[in-house]
Formats: C-alpha cells, sequence, structure tokens
C-alpha cells in the first residue's frame, strides 16, 4: 500500500512538473508583484564638514515591484523574456544628527526613487522549472523624493529632488533563478548596478537591488 501511495505522488509531480513547462515556440505573458530591498553602493553621508567628521552608510529600504513580463520558449531548454515594470528604490539612514549650525537630527531618512524598468533576459531551465538567469536591464528615473522627520523642528519633512541630483537613465545587469509551478512563478533577482546614478562625477554611486516577485502565467 504504501509503495502505491509512492508510485501514485511520484506520478502526480511528474505530470504537474511536465505541465508547468512552456511548449517549444509559445510566447506567455507574466504579470507580476513583489518587493524590492534597494541602496547604492559608495553612498555614505558625513555629519559634519569639518575633517574629524565621521560617516554614516546607507542602508537598504523595502520598496513595491509591479508589471509584467513576456517570455518566448526558444528550446525545451533556453527562452527569453523582456518586461517593462514599476519599481520603488531607494536607501535609508538610521537616525542621524548633523553637526552644522545649528545641529540638525533627524528620523527615519528615506530616499524613495521611482523606476520604469526593462529587463531583457536569457532563461536557462538547468532542472525541470527551475531557470538561471541574466541579461541587461535599462532603467529610467521617474521622480524622487527626501523624507524624514526632523526631530529639531517637531515636523516631517518631504523634499522633492528630482532632476537635481540623480540622472534618468540606469543600466545593470539582473541575474537570478526562477521556479514554476503550474501557472505560477517565483522569481528572486540581483540587480547590480553599471552606471553612476548621480550627476555629480565624484559622487559616484551605483544601484544595487534585491528583487522578488510572484508572477501569473497567461499564454498568448
Amino acid at each position: 500500500m504504501t509503495k502505491n501511495i509512492l508510485l501514485i505522488s511520484a506520478f502526480l509531480m511528474t505530470a504537474l512538473s511536465i505541465s508547468a513547462q512552456s511548449e517549444v515556440g509559445t510566447l506567455s505573458i507574466y504579470p507580476r508583484i513583489g518587493i524590492n530591498r534597494s541602496n547604492m553602493t559608495d553612498n555614505s553621508l558625513y555629519t559634519s564638514t569639518t575633517e574629524d567628521a565621521s560617516s554614516i552608510n546607507s542602508k537598504r529600504k523595502t520598496g513595491l515591484v509591479i508589471g509584467a513580463e513576456m517570455e518566448y520558449q526558444w528550446s525545451k531548454g533556453v527562452s527569453y523574456s523582456g518586461g517593462l515594470m514599476y519599481s520603488i528604490q531607494g536607501y535609508r539612514y538610521d537616525d542621524l544628527e548633523v553637526s552644522h549650525t545649528p545641529k540638525e537630527v533627524f528620523k527615519n531618512y528615506k530616499e524613495h526613487m521611482h523606476y520604469i524598468i526593462m529587463p531583457l533576459m536569457i532563461n536557462l531551465y538547468v532542472y525541470k522549472n527551475l531557470a538561471i538567469k541574466g541579461g541587461l536591464q535599462l532603467g529610467y528615473l521617474i521622480s524622487t523624493y527626501s523624507k524624514y522627520e526632523d526631530v529639531t523642528e517637531t515636523s516631517t519633512q518631504r523634499y522633492n529632488s528630482n532632476g537635481m541630483i540623480y540622472n534618468k537613465l540606469d543600466l545593470s545587469i539582473p541575474v537570478g533563478i526562477s521556479y514554476k509551478y503550474q501557472k505560477v512563478v517565483l522569481d528572486l533577482r540581483y540587480d547590480v548596478g553599471l552606471t553612476n546614478t548621480n550627476k555629480y562625477a565624484s559622487w559616484k554611486s551605483k544601484n544595487n537591488v534585491i528583487m522578488m516577485t510572484i508572477g501569473y502565467k497567461i499564454k498568448i
């Protein structure tokens, strides 16, 4: 009896795996939604203009990702995909004290950067519905603003810096892994920034994003 149950379970798992694989030559669209954890490289903030000033490194913040990708199954083990997604990225700082005159104290400082991203990927199915992927991604910065609590003034401040500090275009290399189960796809990516996000040549920072989404396969 136990042997029969194991055989039936193995058969069902195999059937589900086969049914999730796309047929060669087919085109599918995947609406996606998820979250990212973003930061920038070499993004330190100095708390004073004096020689003994200390620096604080920025940390990852959580943002929303939503959009869709289209995938073409070129062969049994290889597919190509392209997408258009809306991604809220940026960074944050811990509570900090800036020793200017007068002294200012900030809490919950976050930089919100709203991007439209366009990933182009090659997907290699290494085992049934498990794929590793890599490609090139173009990002366009729609808007950005800083939001923080000014303890000195006991108020919440918002500063729109769109177009003043950051470059509009961003180029990165996304690499990741995904798994399909029937029509549901889990996707985990790491975006490595290639271009400087800042307009000032002396301040070289690049986007650094971890992205996790869930998608649903719709065959066209």
